[in-house]
């Protein structure tokens, strides 16, 4: 019992003594992150809330030629909670607005960039769905009925877990491999609140449909954790439609056919959720 105390303590003076970067974090250090844009061309930014002294902006596209009132889809850019470029997704939100939807990207706080948790990550998450809610329905000419939330990665834990403890359900949610299981193989810096956050054990109820775009590859996200967790949405009778692309790693959308085809599945997913009652 002495020597395996003993190896334990040993064990946690590694972990401490090692740099942050190194334990936990497969986006690279924090050296490298510069600060997050304040605009993106082509779209509205406007302030949705002030935290950790600083603006954070919700940088709004709005769709040509579609009457109000319009979907709108909310999305929430990948970094492992501690980076990552608000900008990310512009080509699919641009894709998004060609077809009527409100496009919304979302800033919000990360860990190299203002020195903050995942919680902190949330509650933004959460913030922006209310900024949606109530000044997009006023000023965007959105319908609260159908907001998608949307996100990569950890992005994609955001909109996830916003839905989770929203009031108001999203009309759905369309989720790029997304940080599902925060408790089993979570980083260090995550295990002090994994289990608050973590949409493997929060509940179910009341999920909205969603649709998970998942490589079979990914090792930072594996396609195990999404394949489990819509096992468990489905068979309570709610709608969690996986697709896996075989060989596909972490990040595989964003270009060539890969891109192609997720946005294509994505609308169509969509389309039947978010068209507009009779």
């Amino acid at each position: 019992m002495t020597r395996l105390f003993a190896a334990l303590v040993l064990v946690l003076a590694l972990a401490a003594a090692a740099p942050a970067d190194a334990q936990t974090d497969p986006y690279g250090s924090c050296a490298s992150v510069v600060p997050q844009r304040q605009s993106v061309e082509g779209f509205e930014s406007v302030i949705y809330r002030r935290a950790s002294n600083r603006d954070l902006r919700l940088h709004v596209l709005q769709p040509t030629g579609f009457a109000g009132p319009r979907p709108a889809i909310l999305v929430f850019f990948g970094g492992g909670w501690r980076n990552g470029d608000v900008a990310a997704f512009s080509r699919q939100a641009r894709a998004f607005a060609a077809r009527g939807y409100v496009a919304i990207l979302a800033d919000y706080r990360v860990q190299c960039r203002d020195k903050t948790s995942p919680l902190a990550s949330v509650e933004d998450a959460r913030a922006a769905y209310d900024w949606v809610l109530g000044e997009g329905v006023a000023r965007h000419g959105i319908d609260p009925a159908r907001v998608v939330l949307s996100g990569a990665s950890s992005g994609g834990h955001l909109a996830l877990v916003a839905a989770i403890k929203a009031d108001r359900k999203p009309a759905a949610l369309l989720l790029f491999n997304p940080a599902i299981d925060l408790v089993g193989p979570a980083a260090i810096y995550l295990k002090p609140f994994a289990r608050g956050i973590s949409p493997s054990v929060l509940p179910l109820d009341d999920l909205p449909p969603m649709m998970i775009l998942q490589g079979k590859a990914d090792s930072v996200t594996p396609y195990a954790a999404a394949h489990a967790y819509c096992g468990r949405i489905n068979a309570l009778k709610r709608t969690c439609l996986l697709v896996g692309y075989d060989g596909a790693e972490h990040g595989f959308f964003y270009d060539g056919e890969a891109y192609d085809d997720t946005l294509r599945r994505g609308l169509e997913f969509l389309e039947p959720r978010i068209r507009p009652s009779e």
